[in-house]
């Protein structure tokens, strides 16, 4: 009788073993093994978890080494000879399905071998057994990284984390149980204070709409740090310059008063440098090389056409992203993209596959327009041959903007005098989105006056 009830419990947590040689033998390389428990997956209602193994064993760690997910109220862990208690501090929720994961916190007293978890349970009959497997290759390369998945928030906040579905990552790969068939989002992140919530500037990566009972393979990702100009020294003989920097500020500033191109930056560092002379780059003996990174000067303008609009409870962010990131200053009107959430946006998240542009931008300091200081300007094209058309925006007898391909417009506007001019969308030639054709002429004009907290509906019927 005895040995049935160890196979059972050996059923219950897909445990394994293999029996160790007395003696002066073999190294014991087992992990202690779970002879008896009062856990169950169904009906489990006792306060204390409490597990019995075959050998003497000890606690290691065991606050940070054991999880209970969703996260429960705090729970007080014992050991004792063979046997570990932990001790909930109030009753578990009906209707939950609870994960409990045991990874390095129990050891045996023999060799510190390493004793392993990863059950489900529930205080009624368990109906949520579905899981959510993560592998993070380059999890070696970082500490203090924590998995976050959840269902409730937007994918652009760093401050309204739900962390009850939250894990320690420390190795490769980890898996979430008891998740129901439902839709979530996954953040991995760097967080040095342990607060839950991810640490500005250091890597970090994301997956939105994860599905339930499926694996995902997800890189850590450098979120690049701006610069932070300290000295700079002009070598006139070397036609170099050197800037020595930490990672704090932008470098836009000294470029702007030295007049420089991306490509005339040199970076010196304890970490990185790079000299240019003449056209060629030549590493400095000390230190390492880094060639300045054009998508970080490319993030920056992004990062300056962010708008942000409060309208009634809920935000609309818009920001450009280019057709060529290469060429972007050229088509700074091109590819308005908007999202809407219904949370104040502290981050943006930059996922534009076509022109591989993926980062991560930091939204604190951002001011929020309201609604009620902005004209809200609707325009649709009626035309029965689907036709698309450009546009340019005058301000002020200024051209504000370019827009191309268009079949109609929703964006928000500040007061003032505006003109439009609607074109034909030129499919005869190549089409440069750079430029207009010069000689081609406005099918339609208009001017409008748009008013704080107006909503301006223009239907333009193309004959």
């Amino acid at each position: 009788m005895k040995y049935i009830k160890i196979i059972a419990v050996l059923f219950l947590f897909g445990s394994c073993a293999n029996v160790g040689t007395l003696g002066g033998g073999a190294v014991d390389e087992q992990a202690p093994i779970l002879v008896k428990t009062n856990l169950k997956r169904d009906g489990f209602t006792d306060k204390d978890i409490v597990l019995e193994f075959d050998e003497y064993i000890s606690l290691n760690n065991a606050e940070k080494n054991i999880s209970l997910i969703p996260k429960h109220s705090t729970f007080k862990i014992s050991s004792q000879n063979r046997k570990v208690t932990i001790k909930l501090d109030s009753a578990l929720k009906k209707n939950t399905c609870y994960n409990l994961i045991i990874s390095g916190a129990i050891v045996d007293n023999n060799a510190g071998n390493n004793y392993k978890l990863n059950t489900i349970f529930s205080v009624n009959e368990l109906q949520d057994s579905s899981f959510i497997k993560i592998k993070i290759p380059n999890i070696k390369e970082f500490k203090n990284i924590k998995a976050s998945v959840n269902n409730n928030i937007g994918s652009d906040s760093f401050r309204a984390f739900n962390t009850a579905y939250t894990l320690a990552v420390e190795t490769d790969e980890i898996v979430f149980r008891g998740i129901k068939d439902s839709v979530y989002n996954l953040w991995l992140y760097t967080d040095n204070n342990n607060d839950n919530i991810p640490d500005v500037c250091e890597p970090i990566n994301f997956i939105k709409n994860l599905r339930s009972d499926s694996i995902y393979n997800v890189n850590l990702i450098e979120w690049h740090k701006p610069f932070l100009i300290k000295n700079v020294y002009i070598d006139k003989g070397q036609q170099s310059l050197k800037l020595t920097y930490n990672r704090n500020e932008n470098i836009s500033e000294i470029k702007t008063q030295f007049k420089l191109d991306s490509s005339d930056i040199i970076i010196i560092t304890p970490e990185f440098s790079i000299v240019k002379n003449k056209n060629r780059y030549s590493d400095l003996i000390k230190d390492t090389t880094l060639k300045f990174n054009q998508n970080l000067e490319l993030k920056d303008w992004i990062a300056s056409t962010v708008k942000i609009i409060k309208v009634k409870n809920n935000y609309i962010i818009e920001y450009k992203l280019p057709y060529d990131p290469k060429n972007y200053r050229e088509n700074s009107h091109l590819s308005v993209i908007r999202k809407t959430l219904n949370i104040k946006p502290d981050t943006l998240i930059i996922n534009y596959n076509n022109n591989a542009i993926r980062d991560t931008l930091n939204l604190s300091g951002k001011n929020i327009i309201e609604e009620q200081k902005l004209s809200h300007l609707n325009i649709f094209f009626i035309d029965t041959t689907d036709r698309f058309y450009d546009m340019k925006i005058f301000k002020d007898g200024k051209l504000l903007s370019k827009k191309y391909s268009l079949n109609s417009l929703d964006e928000y506007y500040e007061p003032g005098v505006y003109k439009l001019e609607i074109y034909r969308h030129n499919y005869e030639e190549i089409f440069s989105p750079y430029k207009m054709n010069k000689n081609a002429s406005p099918i339609y004009e208009k001017v409008l006056y748009l008013k704080a907290s107006w909503e301006e509906k223009l239907v333009i019927k193309i004959e």
